[in-house]
């Protein structure tokens, strides 16, 4: 998962502590002023909030590793809940204020991703899908694919696929990781 803000944005980096500020319902990080920010476009300097719907995986993982059991999420007047990925990157590539959380592997130019670390004074890492393999990047989660009961059939055949050489390929190009090292063609 990356944290995506408007590409005016001066913020690079964020910590997983400020995650918690600014997204969880205790939090006091409402403001980019408080970041010793002023952000062009952003009227009033107030951070818009971009989450995902209480039914998305993101959504689950998101405050489970940033907010904990403690807390849930802050309930601005002007957060917005989005549908999918797509539209988180869609939302904040379209207003200077906002902040959103969403799959790594929706970045484009449109938008500002941001490097994480894990808390005050350590290590500031870069949102790359070889970061999320080598365990750095604090924020990654694994895919999980759910079927009732033992696959058989053509559902055993297409997940085999998914973990052949030729799926985890597929995976990579879209800007996932590999569930383990892969040679892949360039695109």
């Amino acid at each position: 998962i990356a944290i995506y803000v408007h590409k005016s944005n001066p913020i690079d980096w964020v910590s997983t502590k400020f995650l918690a500020e600014i997204y969880g319902q205790k939090g006091f990080m409402d403001n980019w002023n408080k970041f010793g920010l002023s952000v062009p476009g952003c009227v009033n300097n107030k951070v818009q909030l971009i989450g995902r719907q209480v039914n998305s995986g993101t959504y689950v993982f998101f405050q489970e590793s940033i907010l904990g059991r403690d807390q849930d999420f802050k309930q601005e007047e002007d957060s917005i809940d989005v549908g999918n990925a797509e539209e988180v990157i869609e939302v904040v590539a379209k207003s200077p204020c906002a902040i959103g959380y969403s799959s790594l592997a929706h970045d484009n130019p449109n938008v500002k991703k941001l490097n994480i670390s894990r808390g005050t004074g350590s290590s500031v890492v870069a949102a790359t899908v070889e970061n999320v393999i080598n365990q750095s990047y604090p924020l990654a989660r694994p895919l999980y694919i759910y079927s009732n009961g033992e696959p058989t059939g053509p559902l055993q055949e297409y997940l085999e696929w998914i973990k052949s050489d030729e799926g985890q390929c597929v995976a990579v190009q879209s800007g996932y990781a590999a569930i383990r090292p892969v040679n892949c063609p360039k695109p």
